[in-house]
C-alpha cells in the first residue's frame, strides 16, 4: 500500500464529514404591493356584508343663458353610478407533514406564511393592473416596446389636465424597464445629482424627485403587452379597490391526513371608477 492510499483525506472520509444546513433560507424575491396603495379604497367600510358597493356620481351641467321675459328651462340631468363587485377569491394552501416540521432546521410555517402573504398581495396588484389599458377611453400614449420619451410624459399630464383631474394624489406606476428608459432622460437625472444628504443619482440610479408633480413608483405586477408593459399615469380615484377580506393566514391540523396545513385566502373586487382620471403609457 502506498503512502498516498494510506492517507485519510476528504474523499475517503466522507462518512465522518457531515453536510451542515444553514438556518438562513433563500426565498423567492416577490415584488411588494404598489398599485393597491395608489388607488381609491375609501369605500371598503361600506362592504361589511354583501357583494357589491354601488355609489352614485354627480355630473356637471352647463349654465343656461337667461333671456328677458322667459321662464327658466330645466337642465337635463342624467346621473350614473359606479358598481364594484367582490368577485375575486384566491387562496394558497400548503400541507406540511409532521416529520418535516419536526426535523426542519427552520420554521417552515413562518417562512411560508411570509412569502404567501406577499404572493397574494402581488395577485391583487395584478388584477388592478389589468384595468390600466381601458382608462381614458382605451386611449394610450407612447409606443409599445419603445423607450418612453419626455414628450410621452407631457402628453399624459396634458390628457388629465384637459379633464380637470385634481393634481393631488397623481402618480406614475411604471415597469422596471420603463424606469430604465427614464434614466436615459438627462433632465430628470440631472435634478438628482446633488441631494442634501450628499448622495447622488449616479450612485443610486434612482429618481428622488416627482415627475411633473407626481411620484414615481416601480411595479413588477404590471400587465405584459407583447413582451413589454402597460404603465400608467393616474389620479387615485381612477380605479377603485374593495378588499372584503385581507389576506388571512390560517394554520390548522388535518386529522385525516395527520399533518399541519397552512392556508391563506383573500377576497376583493376592483373597477374603473373615473375613466378620464388615468391614462395608459406604453413603453418597455
Amino acid at each position: 500500500m502506498t503512502e498516498l492510499t494510506r492517507s485519510l483525506d476528504a474523499a475517503n472520509a466522507t462518512a465522518f464529514i457531515p453536510s451542515i444546513w444553514s438556518t438562513i433560507v433563500v426565498d423567492n424575491y416577490i415584488a411588494e404591493a404598489v398599485i393597491s396603495d395608489r388607488v381609491d379604497r375609501r369605500f371598503e367600510n361600506d362592504l361589511k356584508y354583501g357583494a357589491t358597493v354601488v355609489s352614485g356620481t354627480i355630473t356637471e351641467v352647463a349654465p343656461i343663458a337667461r333671456l328677458a321675459n322667459t321662464d327658466y328651462v330645466y337642465n337635463t340631468v342624467v346621473e350614473t353610478n359606479v358598481n364594484v363587485t367582490v368577485n375575486q377569491d384566491y387562496y394558497i394552501f400548503r400541507m406540511i407533514e409532521p416529520m418535516t416540521v419536526k426535523q426542519s432546521i427552520v420554521d417552515l410555517i413562518t417562512q411560508y406564511a411570509k412569502i404567501d402573504g406577499k404572493s397574494m398581495a402581488k395577485k391583487i396588484d395584478q388584477t388592478l393592473a389589468a384595468l390600466i389599458d381601458t382608462l381614458h377611453g382605451s386611449s394610450r400614449k407612447g409606443t409599445i416596446a419603445v423607450d418612453v420619451e419626455d414628450d410621452n410624459l407631457i402628453d399624459c399630464v396634458t390628457a388629465l389636465n384637459i379633464n380637470s383631474v385634481p393634481e393631488e394624489d397623481r402618480s406614475w406606476i411604471i415597469s422596471s424597464e420603463t424606469w430604465g428608459s427614464l434614466m436615459k432622460i438627462d433632465k430628470f437625472v440631472r435634478l438628482d445629482y446633488v441631494k442634501p444628504d450628499g448622495d447622488s443619482a449616479i450612485m443610486r440610479a434612482k429618481l428622488n424627485y416627482p415627475i411633473y408633480g407626481a411620484s414615481v413608483f416601480v411595479s413588477n405586477a404590471l400587465e405584459e403587452n407583447a413582451g413589454n408593459h402597460n404603465n400608467v399615469y393616474m389620479q387615485r380615484e381612477a380605479i377603485r379597490l374593495l378588499v372584503q377580506q385581507e389576506p388571512k393566514v390560517v394554520k390548522a391540523y388535518d386529522v385525516r391526513r395527520g399533518c399541519d396545513t397552512l392556508a391563506i385566502e383573500a377576497m376583493w373586487g376592483c373597477a374603473e371608477a373615473r375613466e378620464y382620471s388615468g391614462i395608459c403609457l406604453y413603453g418597455k
